[in-house]
């Protein structure tokens, strides 16, 4: 495997946020969607289509940022309340490569620059439990599930 070279952004227009949701929904649904069930399937897709979702990150409340590798699309996350990861997805055919670490890199980044915030939360999936884990996040809870979305929340203090 080569060096990687990513540039990480922040959505630029309409078309690139439409492409981070749409990378999000296929991820969800390759790695996610087989143990959930069909209300944490709706759950999700009606999150990431919302249209108060769009509304909010043109206004500034809900950041998202993609993780390009030259013309492809790799990677996105979104943060919300400045530093909760609201979602954080790398193209399947990618994972493995560092991607999900170099966002959250980033992002870590980003709350200690432009904000007082001193940790980031999430609500882990169960697929990504472990990689939060190994990146430095504890869990704060057991295990629970709302809408028929689980989750582990996990917070991780900013260095």
């Amino acid at each position: 495997m080569g060096s990687l070279s990513l540039v990480i952004r922040e959505a630029a227009d309409e078309e690139e946020w439409q492409s981070a949701m749409d990378l999000a929904r296929h991820t969800f649904m390759e790695n996610d969607a087989p143990i959930y069930s069909d209300e944490g399937i709706r759950s999700f897709e009606d999150f990431i289509s919302c249209p108060l979702l769009k509304d909010l990150h043109g206004g500034g409340a809900y950041d998202v940022y993609t993780a390009w590798d030259g013309d492809s699309l790799v990677g996105m996350a979104a943060l919300r309340q400045a530093s909760h990861l609201s979602l954080l997805f790398v193209d399947p055919e990618r994972q493995g490569e560092g991607i999900g670490g170099m966002l959250l890199y980033y992002l870590c980044r980003q709350i200690r620059t432009f904000t007082d915030n001193e940790s980031m939360t999430v609500n882990a999936a169960p697929t990504a439990y472990e990689f939060y884990k190994s990146h430095g996040f504890c869990a704060t809870g057991l295990e629970v599930t709302e809408n028929g979305i689980r989750y582990t929340p996990m917070e991780r203090v900013l260095i």
